[in-house]
C-alpha cells in the first residue's frame, strides 16, 4: 500500500501567508515561497487519486488499466481511512482500510473486516502525501508557465525534460524502460494553486512514450479538498467487532 504511486476548531486557520498581503499578480517566485511555506501547515486533508496505463506493444497485445485512491489523511500521525479500487483487463480488486496510531484494519474485497496491525508500515509513510505533491511543484516551477485566474495559479508545462520527468519518478512509480526519453516521450503537467490557501488544490500528470516497438500511456490525477478540515479519524467499533469474530 505505499503507492508510487487537512480541523477547523475555533477561529480560522490560514493557510498562506497573513491576510494583509495581496494575492494577486505574483511571481512564479512568490507563488512558490508561499507554496513552501503553506505546506508546513497542511495537518490533515481529503484526496483523491486516478491513474491510468496503457500499453501497445504490437505483436505482443495490449495492457491497461485503472486505480483510483480516495484517502483522508493527517500527515504527522499518518493517521488515515482510505478506498483502493483498480482494474486490470478483467480483473477489479477494491480495498477499504482504517489506520488509527498502531491499529489498521482492512476489508480487501469485500471479503469481511480483518485486523492488520501487524503490518502497520505498509499504512505509513506514503510516497505521494501531500507533501511530495508540494514538492514536485517546487523542483518543477521553473519549467513552466505560470497563468493567473481569479482564484488560483494555473502552472502548465508541456514537452520533455528530465527534472520534470524525475520529479514524478517516486511519488508515482513512474519509470519508463526501452525508450529514449528524450526523443520518445512527452509529458503535460497542469498545476492549480489555491490564491486563498496556497495549497495545491489538484495536479495533472500525462506521459506517453512511443517508439517502433510500441508505446505507452500513463496519467495522473490528484484533487485535494478539506485541508486542516477533516474530523480526527476513528475506527468503528462495528469494523472492529467483525474482525475480533
Amino acid at each position: 500500500m505505499k503507492t508510487s504511486f487537512v480541523l477547523l476548531t475555533t477561529g480560522l486557520l490560514v493557510l498562506a501567508t497573513g491576510c494583509a498581503e495581496s494575492s494577486d499578480n505574483l511571481s512564479q517566485e512568490d507563488v512558490i515561497e508561499r507554496v513552501s511555506t503553506s505546506k508546513e501547515d497542511v495537518e490533515n486533508y481529503h484526496g483523491e487519486f486516478v491513474l491510468t496505463f496503457e500499453l501497445e506493444a504490437g505483436l505482443y497485445g495490449s495492457q491497461a488499466s485503472e486505480a483510483s485512491y480516495s484517502v483522508d489523511m493527517f500527515e504527522n500521525t499518518q493517521d488515515s481511512h482510505g478506498i483502493f479500487n483498480s482494474v486490470a483487463d478483467d480483473t477489479e480488486d477494491a480495498m477499504e482500510y482504517y489506520k488509527v496510531g498502531e491499529e489498521a484494519y482492512t476489508n480487501t474485497n469485500d471479503e469481511g473486516w480483518e485486523n492488520t496491525s501487524d503490518s502497520i508500515d505498509d499504512f505509513t509513510n506514503f510516497d505521494s502525501d501531500y507533501n511530495a505533491m508540494a514538492s514536485i511543484l517546487e523542483d518543477i516551477i521553473d519549467k513552466t508557465e505560470q497563468t493567473e485566474e481569479e482564484n488560483a495559479y494555473i502552472y502548465t508545462y508541456t514537452g520533455y525534460d528530465k527534472t520534470v520527468y524525475k520529479a514524478f519518478e517516486k511519488p508515482f512509480s513512474v519509470e519508463l524502460t526501452g525508450f529514449d526519453l528524450e526523443n520518445d516521450t512527452d509529458l503535460d503537467v497542469s498545476i492549480t494553486v489555491s490564491k486563498d490557501t496556497f495549497t495545491i488544490e489538484s495536479m495533472d500528470y500525462e506521459i506517453l512514450a512511443e517508439n517502433d516497438l510500441g508505446s505507452i500511456f500513463m496519467t495522473v490525477s490528484v484533487d485535494y479538498s478539506d485541508m486542516n478540515q477533516l474530523e480526527p479519524i476513528t475506527i468503528p467499533e462495528s469494523v472492529i467487532t467483525e474482525a475480533s469474530e
